[in-house]
């Protein structure tokens, strides 16, 4: 896995609490989800750590991989 950036993300929560993105803030630019290409769950290199992975195209057609971290309630994006 690459570095990681933290980044403030807006997401749609429904029963399962933070389900998925809909628009985040990245280099100062928000970038509106137009499609939710995959998603998995992933492990980070600590063990304790579990990752909702989303691979994202945007409105603008660019493709970002966002994290969420469950446990801690964090999103991140890599660099």
């Amino acid at each position: 896995m690459r570095k990681l950036k933290r980044i403030k993300v807006v997401g749609y929560s429904g029963y399962k609490g933070e389900e998925k993105p809909v628009n985040f803030n990245y280099k100062g630019d928000i970038h509106t989800v137009k499609e939710i290409m995959e998603s998995y769950k992933q492990s980070g290199e600590n063990s304790n750590i579990i990752y909702n992975v989303f691979k994202i195209k945007t409105m603008e057609e660019k493709i970002f991989k966002l994290y969420y971290d469950e446990i801690k309630g964090r999103w991140f994006t890599e660099e």
